[in-house]
């Protein structure tokens, strides 16, 4: 989701969400340790604004990063404002990152959107079940 057309060239508010499944079976390490190494690497290679605390949600756990992370555009470098809820399963060999961003001089704009999405849960009855 984006405040562009990304069939126009890309985006630069918007909302991403990407789906690791068998991260376990596949790095060889915990979920909870790939998503520490993870907040680990951003930490080392951002300027982090804030941290949230690891959050339980039934079947999964939740932590966030918000940082200012310099991301090379086809014009050039831009400092971008960013915030990345990570989730991983309890029980389900998954994790999920949803990476919301705006171009750092545009965050104040962007202020409302960026709590509501900072609430999502990932629910369902069935979750993670065929």
């Amino acid at each position: 989701m984006s405040a562009e057309n990304p069939l126009k060239g890309g985006y630069e508010t918007g909302l991403r969400i990407q789906l690791l499944v068998g991260v376990e079976k596949q790095t060889k390490k915990s979920r909870f340790s790939f998503t520490q190494d993870f907040f680990a690497k951003k930490r080392s290679s951002t300027t982090v604004v804030r941290e949230c605390p690891e959050i339980d949600q039934e079947k999964f756990k939740r932590q966030c990063i918000e940082v200012v992370e310099n991301v090379e555009r086809p014009n050039g470098i831009k400092a971008y404002h960013l915030l990345y809820s990570v989730f991983w399963g309890k029980e389900i060999d998954m994790v999920s990152v949803f990476t919301f961003g705006a171009p750092q001089e545009e965050w104040a704009s962007v202020k409302d959107v960026i709590e509501i999405m900072s609430h999502v849960e990932l629910i369902g009855p069935n979750f993670g079940k065929p």
